[in-house]
């Protein structure tokens, strides 16, 4: 089954890398401009010198800047930055920004890893099984709060809790299911962004709005069957997917039309993805909770909120997870007083 993902916002994906000001790139003319070192010093050699004395850095840029105007060999990549509302002066903050995943090795080139697509899809089913299965909901909680409290590891007991529901790798539904990379991205399709969460600001490379790509995801039939089969219920992807982004995408504009933050109008089917909202995993209690009103459920979330709280003076990720369920949705990523991270799926 090929999928045409349209994305409707700014999307981020992260790789966990950075490129970093002088030493991978330099703004030149507002562009960012990924620029080859080694190609550099052939046509400068004092310019390693003085970057490895940390000198006068904006005499080592301007030096870049001046070969930029003669050689285009050093130029890697350019790509547009986008300020949306804020000033020309935040230019010269942008020290750090964050890489798009992945980079295909020797060509500084992007694409959308199939694990990224394959992640979402599992979150997608997750979801929809535990709306569908109050007794399976109630074990996937009470497995998380155990293994919290054993392990004091949230992403463990995360694990833990998901093979409560899918079982383990040799019984695990999700191994049929092959997710093909994307194609190759080109630098075009991309803008720097400073996105806004949690009163801080972060500059990342992101997909543009109304770019369209293909995945191939393959076995879909036999993922489809088996699921069905597992669960006692008639399982279609694509409905899984609708569900999930539905309810995602009613709560998320309940919560941000409150602070006059528009959100894109919805289409079927609109999910989000990439760095866009903290982890899955929570938008699963919470949306849930909020959808059914289960007063159960809602004390099983309470459960999960003081365990963190508890946890928050030894655990750094502890404290994040807490506010981040204390706060949600505010720890949605915005660029430009919009959420970024919607894509269309068709």
């Amino acid at each position: 089954m090929k999928i045409k993902l349209i994305t409707q916002t700014h999307i981020h994906i992260g790789s966990g890398d950075i490129y970093r000001r002088l030493f991978d790139f330099v703004i030149f003319r507002d562009k960012f401009i990924q620029i080859n070192f080694e190609r550099i010093f052939k046509y400068n050699k004092n310019l390693l010198s003085a970057l490895s004395q940390t000198g006068n850095l904006n005499w080592i840029e301007n030096g870049i800047h001046k070969l930029l105007m003669h050689y285009d060999d050093i130029r890697v990549r350019v790509i547009n930055i986008n300020l949306g509302r804020m000033s020309q002066d935040i230019l010269n903050n942008i020290q750090e920004v964050r890489k798009f995943a992945k980079h295909i090795e020797g060509k500084d080139k992007c694409y959308i890893p199939g694990s990224s697509i394959k992640g979402l899809l599992r979150t997608a089913t997750l979801y929809y099984i535990l709306k569908n299965n109050q007794s399976l909901l109630n074990n996937y909680i009470n497995t998380y709060l155990s293994q919290l409290r054993q392990s004091k590891n949230i992403f463990n007991a995360l694990r833990a809790a998901e093979t409560t529901i899918f079982g383990d790798s040799f019984s695990d539904p999700f191994r049929y299911l092959i997710v093909e990379d994307s194609e190759e991205i080109k630098d075009e399709n991309f803008e720097i962004i400073c996105i806004s969460r949690d009163n801080h600001t972060i500059f990342a490379e992101a997909l543009k709005p109304n770019f369209e790509i293909s995945i191939e995801i393959k076995n879909v039939k036999e993922f489809e069957q088996e699921i069905s089969k597992k669960f006692n219920l008639s399982f279609n992807l694509k409905d899984a997917l609708k569900v999930f982004g539905r309810d995602i995408y009613n709560y998320e504009k309940s919560i941000l039309s409150k602070r006059g933050i528009t959100i894109p109008p919805w289409q079927n089917i609109m999910i989000k993805l990439g760095f866009s909202g903290r982890f899955y995993s929570k938008t699963i209690y919470i949306l849930i909770c909020n959808i059914n009103l289960n007063n159960q459920i809602s004390s099983q979330l309470n459960s999960i909120i003081s365990r963190y709280k508890k946890l928050a003076k030894q655990l750094s990720q502890a404290a994040t997870a807490y506010n981040s369920f204390k706060s949600f949705p505010s720890t949605i990523s915005l660029f430009n007083n919009k959420p970024i991270g919607w894509i269309r799926i068709t």
